[in-house]
């Protein structure tokens, strides 16, 4: 097959454009009028047929900047009609939006995606992958990420410094419904631990970390990701919450950090899933178990097979959506095309009509 696509931004054509879905059933009838029926295909092809209204050739008008008859022309040519099959984006379905195309089960890896139908997808061309668990709806990532506070998910950060005015009570219940947070009690006023990302490359960096109150009024407030910004005060419920700094790195030792203070004797704070990562907003939460930074890519995309692999199970629950573009492969269902001039330089195209293949 060809790697050519159908032409795209042909102003002729028009409005209404027939889809029709074609499945391949065999049907037996007895003689007491009892069917017996079998399908042979668990997926339909499609067939697009079209009018072109007219089109152009180059001069037709100031604003024809391509010759438009000798793009289609050319192109069915080079397809010698049926033959050969080229990739064709479908009008209705070929843009998916926020569709679904599985849920976690804690186990299971790899998940294909679909369609606004819900049938698998042809090749393709741009796809944005959504994860909704405990963390809220977020946009997973096919590249790298790297979260540079070592030790955050099972103990209290291991880059995090000696704390001032603090102790620090471990095995609390996270926001993931573990126990992998920390309570902070403030033994005096002024409460403060930070945490270092060390060895960070240049850039813009996002110091976040998942907070609740647990006792206390006080002012709570996160710091980062260099010292030298003064610490924020953070609206804390009791509710989980996840918040977040950004700004420069320090370039004088690479690092950048996160800091958590409480501003008051006595209150009591639960903190959760400190990340230092590169960028301006967080993304989803890395975890890491030892003092090293750690890097993940979420997920893997064969664009050929559309199928999605993550490098960790999504949760039991997770609901996974997408939002892209694929293109299906197709042919022209005839040998045959007919353009009539109704007008200088200006074309009847007749009727366009492709089928997708299996």
């Amino acid at each position: 097959m060809s790697s050519l696509f159908f032409p795209s931004g042909l102003k002729g054509l028009d409005i209404e454009v027939t889809r029709t879905s074609q499945f391949a059933t065999l049907i037996q009838t007895g003689a007491s009028g009892k069917e017996q029926r079998a399908s042979f295909w668990t997926m339909p092809r499609w067939t697009y047929e079209w009018t072109l209204n007219f089109v152009r050739q180059a001069g037709f008008s100031a604003k024809t900047l391509s010759d438009e008859l000798m793009q289609l022309a050319s192109f069915f040519n080079t397809m010698r009609g049926a033959w050969d099959s080229f990739y064709f984006i479908d009008p209705v379905n070929g843009n998916p939006v926020a569709v679904s195309f599985g849920t976690g089960t804690g186990a299971q890896a790899s998940f294909p995606l679909v369609d606004n139908e819900g049938f698998p997808v042809g090749i393709i061309q741009s796809a944005a992958i959504y994860k909704n668990d405990w963390q809220g709806c977020q946009l997973l990532s096919p590249n790298p990420r790297t979260n540079y506070l070592g030790g955050s998910y099972n103990s209290v950060p291991q880059q995090m410094g000696p704390p001032t005015n603090l102790t620090i009570t471990s095995g609390i219940s996270d926001p993931a419904g573990g126990s992998n947070a920390f309570t902070l009690t403030a033994t005096a006023a002024n409460a403060n631990v930070q945490g270092y990302g060390g060895g960070v490359p240049p850039g813009n960096y996002c110091s976040s970390v998942w907070l609740r109150r647990r006792t206390g009024s006080g002012a709570v407030l996160i710091s980062g990701p260099t010292v030298a910004n003064a610490p924020v005060a953070v609206n804390i419920t009791s509710s989980w919450q996840r918040f977040y700094l950004s700004g420069p790195y320090n370039s004088t030792y690479n690092v950048a950090c996160l800091g958590i203070y409480l501003a008051v004797s006595g209150d009591q704070a639960d903190v959760a899933f400190g990340q230092v990562e590169p960028g301006t907003t967080p993304t989803s939460y890395i975890p890491t178990l030892t003092a090293l930074p750690t890097t993940v890519t979420d997920y893997a995309l064969n664009s050929t097979t559309g199928i999605v692999t993550f490098s960790t199970a999504p949760a039991s629950g997770a609901a996974l959506t997408w939002t892209g573009q694929f293109a299906r492969i197709c042919r022209f269902v005839e040998d045959t095309i007919d353009f009539k001039r109704f007008m200088q330089l200006a074309w009847d195209g007749g009727t366009v009509k492709v089928i997708t293949l299996k």
